[in-house]
């Protein structure tokens, strides 16, 4: 369907996830020394094995000198064997959304609060 598909057609061809499931499991079959995962909504991710969302995370953290605990991360598809799963597997804390909209509002909030809670102290 690709990225530019609207919403509700992406999120209408497989509410159950059982058509990404086959996709992954027959794409994973063909590729056995890459990374196979269920990526969104209707995307399949394809890596080198380790190079997933873990990985960055682990070198974000390293170029940031940041801990465990200064992280806060959020995605789609912490569910086992999702895309963002590797993350939260780490022992990040995670906050799941079910589309970017709601990714986009919910880091809203988040800087809205600490915008408000900064201003107040100041």
């Amino acid at each position: 369907m690709g990225q530019s598909a609207p919403p509700a057609e992406k999120y209408g061809w497989d509410p159950d996830g059982s058509k990404k499931r086959r996709l992954r499991d027959a794409v994973a079959e063909k590729l056995p020394d890459l990374e196979v995962r269920g990526g969104g909504s209707t995307s399949i991710d394809v890596t080198r094995k380790g190079v997933d969302k873990a990985y960055g995370m682990r070198k974000l953290l390293e170029c940031l000198d940041l801990k465990h605990d200064n992280v806060l991360f959020v995605g789609d598809r912490l569910d086992h064997g999702g895309n963002d799963y590797p993350v939260k597997a780490m022992g990040i804390q995670c906050h799941a959304v079910t589309c970017w909209e709601e990714t986009a509002d919910y880091v809203r909030v988040l800087v809205d609060d600490l915008v408000r809670r900064h201003t107040q102290r100041a």
